[in-house]
């Protein structure tokens, strides 16, 4: 276990020659553990580096939050925003770039608008490189001998093949009863409403692909949620089984696949590398999207997550 005296008391000894990996499970007290027992241990234990590792869409991007302020007129409307962007541009040096380290909430609709996204990340092409909060966050988990993360990163890292976090010699796992909910989402492949609306508010596919493609998804994503409503019941873990094809989910997988294809045929011919590197990563995700959609509504007896129209 992870509590309070046991966080790193077992594996103390190994500290010195070993990477330690303490798995929490939720981000808030992942957070409170690093502060507070990590930083006790180094004073009155043993000193030693540690990191706290979050997904990167935890972490602010510095090329979104200033490529919002460039679009103005939302920025300017926004005191959240603009009080980020104080911060960010008085401490940049200074914060680990943490949403939850800021020190006041952050609304989800900024942070989805600033955050980090894989998908939207040209990495060492980004001129704001060497000032990338992920990148350094990675740097430090490198370095560290100790690395703290939650359950969802750690089974992450596994589904991946142990390509998400840095090597390491022991893992130590709090609260171990919830990895079982923790590991079916992450080797799970699903399909929400939220992925296709989140797909559709990229400004590169609603530039290059058909406007007619875009409102034909979100009407076939209407219908096939609407329908799955009518035959499934998702029960308190929001969770149904589907027990024969779904004819609405399937139109909307090829839906979703012929938006790809516009956005394909209407790739811009002339590119920067970096918006090159982007484009592509935005097509693979609208294939994945399609394809995901595809397997989920079209085996039967499948399990899968059901999200509530927003």
């Amino acid at each position: 276990m992870l509590n309070t005296s046991g966080f790193a008391i077992t594996p103390l000894n190994a500290i010195a020659s070993a990477t330690l990996l303490p798995s929490v499970k939720y981000l808030r007290v992942q957070y409170a553990a690093f502060r507070s027992i990590l930083k006790a241990m180094q004073k009155n234990v043993q000193e030693f580096d540690a990191a706290l590792v979050k997904g990167v869409g935890n972490y602010i991007c510095l090329d979104r939050l200033l490529e919002v302020r460039q679009e103005g007129a939302w920025a300017n409307k926004s005191s959240d925003f603009n009080r980020l962007l104080n911060v960010v541009q008085e401490f940049e040096l200074t914060i680990p770039g943490d949403f939850e380290a800021l020190g006041f909430p952050v609304p989800g609709e900024l942070m989805h608008r600033v955050n980090a996204d894989r998908d939207q990340c040209s990495w060492n092409e980004c001129k704001y490189f060497k000032q990338c909060y992920v990148r350094n966050m990675k740097e430090r988990a490198e370095m560290a001998q100790v690395i703290v993360v939650n359950h969802t990163l750690l089974l992450l890292d596994a589904a991946s093949g142990g390509f998400v976090l840095p090597q390491r010699e022991a893992v130590v796992v709090d609260e171990a009863h919830h990895l079982e909910e923790e590991a079916t989402r992450a080797f799970t492949i699903t399909a929400s409403q939220s992925q296709v609306y989140a797909l559709l508010a990229q400004k590169r596919l609603q530039t290059n692909s058909s406007p007619e493609l875009q409102q034909e998804v979100k009407a076939k994503l209407f219908l096939a949620w609407d329908r799955l409503a009518t035959v499934t019941d998702p029960g308190a873990k929001g969770r149904a089984n589907l027990r024969a094809p779904l004819e609405e989910g399937l139109v909307l997988a090829s839906t979703v696949e012929k938006l790809a294809n516009s956005l394909e045929k209407e790739q811009p011919r002339f590119m920067v590398e970096k918006e090159n590197i982007l484009y592509t990563r935005l097509l693979a995700r609208v294939r994945t999207l399609a394809s995901n959609i595809r397997f989920v509504f079209s085996v039967e007896l499948r399990l899968f997550p059901l999200s509530r129209r927003p």
